[in-house]
């Protein structure tokens, strides 16, 4: 118990430790021409993975409306144990 509390303690400093100072670090408002470069390969990052992550819920939800379950529609054909298919579905990813 002991040890858990110096433990909490000790990250207690590091953490209020690390918000002291006139100018904290901070990734949002650059000071530098490096920081800045950086910053900007950060924002251009973003946005790349934000319209990817836009494009790819656009696709789930059109699979998820298109594709969904009605009740009238019969079992699709049940595949088991079809090797050349589970070897395809393994190697292709790679």
């Amino acid at each position: 118990m002991k040890f858990l509390k110096c433990l909490t303690a000790v990250a207690l400093v590091l953490l209020l430790s690390t918000c002291s100072g006139e100018h904290p670090p901070s990734s949002i408002d650059p000071r530098t021409d490096f920081a800045e470069s950086i910053h900007s390969l950060y924002v251009m990052i973003f946005w790349i993975t934000l319209a990817i992550l836009v494009l790819v819920w656009a696709v789930m939800a059109y699979v998820l409306v298109r594709f969904r379950a009605r009740p009238d529609t019969p079992l699709p054909r049940q595949i088991n144990g079809y090797m050349g298919m589970e070897i395809a579905w393994t190697i292709l990813p790679v």
